[in-house]
């Protein structure tokens, strides 16, 4: 075989040398007669036996190599008609839920490492999944923390600009500065939670005492939720001067349901004692929504 293709290879150098000869000029049978270089000439120029077989052979290798490559093409062509294979689907069950594990994630088609959302027991978390590594080994899930997603941006500072005495009713408010979401009623002085959830509130407010030499004058201040007293701020004074003012405070953290409400409403208050407030605003009450409990 090794012997054919080299005998091949010195032919075609040939035939493709006096191909190019001829093309620059150069005539090998310049030498000859008119009348003998004319007849040689075309008898050397007629083709050569010896090139029609190479010709020839060339064809049917060119030929069979065609028919090899179809015939190979063919038997694929039917080896794919014949094919029983089967595409992995996705069913809607699987991906209609919200995943909460990367166990979810996987069985929902996903096959890349990373940082992914998954539902906790009560808030939105990030958490890094391994796919390489086997379901339930103890690095496939890795939690990183929670997303602190919220559904809805609850958040609110009301302020007042008058003075108020009255005892067992809600403290209304007359300014609102930011009521996001819009759960602060000013004029009932109530805040309704929209979603289950952790909210932090915060209380500041000043009280203001006639002169007295006789006894201790207080002004008590209560946090409730839904009608049930959660927490006091109180503030005394004993011997104080004409219209002093004392701040009091208070702040309270409250893991409320949807609908649960808290308002702050004056407990106790001395004859004479009052929550002051002027065009300065003294009195500020906020609050916003910590957490959501997705639960």
């Amino acid at each position: 075989m090794k012997n054919l293709v080299v005998a091949l290879f010195f032919v075609l150098s040939c035939v493709v040398s006096a191909q190019y000869l001829t093309r620059w000029g150069y005539d090998p049978y310049a030498y000859l007669t008119s009348t003998q270089g004319m007849s040689e000439m075309i008898e050397a120029r007629a083709p050569h036996k010896s090139n029609r077989m190479f010709g020839t052979l060339v064809n049917r290798f060119i030929l069979k190599n065609q028919d090899s490559r179809i015939e190979n093409l063919e038997i694929e062509i039917q080896k794919l008609k014949a094919c029983t294979c089967t595409i992995p689907t996705i069913t809607m069950a699987s991906v209609s839920k919200i995943p909460t594990s990367c166990g979810d994630l996987q069985q929902m088609g996903h096959t890349k490492n990373g940082l992914y959302s998954v539902m906790g027991s009560k808030q939105v978390e990030t958490v890094y999944c391994d796919f390489t590594k086997p379901f339930g080994a103890a690095d496939f899930q890795v939690l990183i923390g929670s997303v602190g997603v919220k559904s809805v941006a609850t958040n609110f500072y009301v302020q007042k600009h008058t003075k108020f005495s009255r005892r067992n009713t809600p403290i209304p408010f007359e300014v609102e500065t930011v009521n996001n979401g819009g759960a602060m009623d000013l004029a009932s002085g109530k805040f309704t939670a929209p979603v289950k959830g952790t909210y932090f509130f915060t209380f500041a407010g000043h009280a203001s005492f006639p002169s007295s030499f006789t006894q201790v004058e207080i002004l008590s201040i209560d946090f409730y939720r839904n009608g049930n007293k959660v927490g006091t701020a109180e503030v005394g004074e004993f011997h104080s001067a004409n219209n002093q003012l004392c701040p009091l405070t208070l702040q309270s953290s409250q893991n409320l349901q949807a609908g649960d409400q808290v308002w702050l409403q004056i407990e106790t208050v001395s004859s004479g004692v009052e929550l002051y407030d002027d065009s300065r605003h003294l009195t500020h009450f906020s609050g916003f929504l910590l957490e959501e409990d997705f639960s």
